[in-house]
């Protein structure tokens, strides 16, 4: 990110989102990336959900001005967090999401 942009994002209060054409990822197993780019998240959701350190834990989902509590349940093959609220589990996402310590 370039000084310039990074004293805006800190002048303004903003985040800076770089394009994708900029984005650098550094693997060790280039394997595992060529699976997740054939098959998706789906092959890593068991071994993800074995790792997980929010799994069961208590959150609070900020979105459109309403605070609900949740249980963090996982993550579903398309990315989205998965949180029980209420019974009812909610796939999110996009959202501003905070970890209570237990």
């Amino acid at each position: 990110m370039s000084s310039v942009a990074n004293a805006l994002r800190k002048r303004e209060g903003k985040r800076v989102r770089l394009p994708l054409a900029r984005l650098s990822v550094v693997v060790t197993d280039a394997a595992a990336l060529a699976q997740f780019d054939a098959h998706g998240l789906a092959p890593f959701l068991s071994r993800y959900a074995r790792l997980d350190a929010l799994a069961g834990r208590e959150v609070v989902l900020h979105a459109d001005g309403d605070d609900r509590v949740g249980q963090v349940v996982g993550l579903s093959a398309d990315g989205a967090l998965r949180v029980r609220i209420a019974g009812c589990e909610h796939n999110v996402h996009a959202g501003e999401v905070s970890v209570r310590a237990a």
